[in-house]
């Protein structure tokens, strides 16, 4: 009989499947506030996965496919442990928006990770899963959507190192899409790498596939590419399928202009600090580029860079808090 598995509030015995929490603390009110986890701890020695959903809470189908791969689960018959993590950022979940709406400090969970233990709410529920999660853990899954703005297919970001390469071609037939990211970054995948396992983020969904049957369709395809990686790791039985080939890439954000149609060009690098940016916009003609972006470990900006020259500066110099998703009217008389 194999030891218990202790995480959280529980000691999950082997052969079984169970509830458990990891305590964040106490909120405003004095109520506690916890990350619900789903154990199903085998009865013998295996590889630990986690798989980790609702890191962006209009993300919902990380934590319907968890639900969906658990219903499938026979612990008497599992080699190692699977933790499911229906929703990491719990606030966040509730209000189906990307990130907790009393939080704009942090708002991002997938952009500050692993966060810190006296840190905005964000930041305190990173560090209890990362606390929880970083001994306790060989293969680690985390889930993702196009959520509120898009729909994405079968991609996979894969931290650069072996680990994450073969937990990603463990994914399965329809996961032939694939993107290096970095190690070390502020993300689950990238910290696991850095500690020299497996860890993936992959993407599939979006809000206009949550209806009727779709929904159910994207559940069950993440929940069958789960047991392949199973299979694959000697979890349980039964052969694994891969992908008979794969595309690499690198991530590019396209926008075309609204008075006509637009002719993609060859990709150009405009940046090359490693920061991390979103929601870019060109003004001026194309002669500067706005977008919003961590210039401090608490605190989004929106930055305007100068492409003829490369300087960068702050786009609003005065104000203390987080700045997102700037628009501008045609003639720039709105922003």
């Amino acid at each position: 009989m194999r030891d218990a598995f202790e995480i959280g509030n529980r000691s999950i015995d082997s052969g079984t499947i169970q509830q458990a929490a990891l305590q964040v603390g106490s909120a405003a009110d004095g109520r506690s506030r916890e990350i619900p986890l789903l154990v199903c701890h085998g009865t013998t020695e295996g590889r630990i996965l986690w798989i980790n959903g609702a890191m962006h809470g209009d993300e919902p189908e990380g934590a319907f496919s968890i639900f969906r791969l658990f219903d499938q689960l026979d612990s008497s018959a599992l080699s190692g442990t699977v933790v499911g993590v229906p929703a990491m950022n719990v606030p966040a979940f509730e209000a189906g928006k990307r990130g907790d709406p009393l939080d704009s400090f942090t708002y991002d969970m997938n952009r500050i990770y692993p966060g810190h233990f006296d840190g905005y709410p964000t930041e305190r529920a990173a560090w209890a899963h990362w606390v929880a999660m970083k001994d306790a853990c060989d293969l680690q899954i985390a889930i993702h959507s196009g959520g509120e703005h898009s729909y994405l297919a079968h991609m996979i970001f894969a931290a650069n190192n072996p680990q994450s390469m073969e937990l990603a071609a463990a994914m399965g037939t329809p996961w032939d899409l694939v993107f290096r990211s970095g190690v070390g970054g502020n993300n689950p995948a990238s910290k696991m790498a850095e500690l020299g396992k497996a860890g993936i983020t992959v993407e599939l969904g979006g809000n206009c596939r949550t209806l009727t049957g779709d929904f159910h369709v994207v559940a069950d395809d993440l929940a069958t590419s789960y047991l392949n990686v199973m299979r694959h790791y000697g979890m349980v039985s039964g052969d694994a399928e891969y992908a008979p080939e794969w595309r690499m890439g690198h991530q590019q954000a396209l926008l075309a202009p609204a008075s006509r149609p637009a002719r993609a060009a060859e990709p150009q690098r405009i940046t090359r600090d490693g920061q991390l940016k979103f929601s870019p916009v060109f003004i001026d003609g194309g002669t500067k580029l706005v977008y919003s972006a961590h210039n401090q470990p608490k605190r989004v900006s929106i930055i305007r860079l100068d492409l003829a020259t490369g300087r960068r500066v702050l786009h609003y110099a005065v104000g203390s808090d987080s700045q997102f998703d700037i628009a501008f009217s045609r003639d720039r008389k709105v922003e």
